[in-house]
């Protein structure tokens, strides 16, 4: 989704990849879906590591009595992520949600964090925080009834990614 890295950077790490990847002795992916991209863009056969975290053992936790539904959502503020369209859904669909954010600043320096705060306004609904430590996360979210992920399908990373907040939330 970002044309300057499409035309510049990846023809390069596709060249870094049909020229050292059938060099390397073991190679890893996260799913078999990227397994199978590597196998017919490069002729090798990754093993699969899933990006998980840790099991712990949480109970839900109880909904709020007023029938508010709690929202959220981790991760990096990176453009192309569409979390903007979360923040506007919420707002659009109004009670009984409320959306709740803990996210790390992009490499823009901060700019789409910036956009996604202007774009929440004062809606009291809609909250974003700052990033918690690896070892919080999952006690954190735990606070919440359901974790959203939207991503658009704009590269193959998107269409096949399951990410780690699948199994976070």
């Amino acid at each position: 989704h970002v044309t300057s890295w499409r035309m510049l950077v990846k023809p390069f790490m596709d060249w870094i990849c049909r020229t050292y990847l059938p060099e390397c002795k073991a190679t890893t992916t996260v799913s078999n879906e990227f397994a199978k991209l590597y196998k017919a863009h490069y002729g090798i056969d990754p093993r699969i590591v899933m990006n998980a975290s840790f099991f712990k053992d949480l109970e839900p936790s109880p909904m709020p009595e007023d029938g508010t539904i709690r929202l959220v959502h981790g991760g990096g503020a990176v453009y192309g992520r569409n979390l903007e369209g979360m923040i506007e859904a919420v707002k659009t669909i109004g009670n009984p949600l409320t959306l709740d954010l803990y996210l790390v600043p992009g490499g823009d320096g901060g700019a789409y964090l910036g956009k996604l705060k202007e774009i929440a306004g004062d809606d009291p609904r809609i909250r974003i925080h700052p990033p918690v430590k690896p070892q919080e996360l999952l006690a954190t979210l735990n606070h919440y009834d359901v974790g959203i992920h939207w991503l658009p399908p704009y590269s193959a990373n998107a269409i096949y990614t399951l990410p780690n907040k699948i199994f976070e939330y």
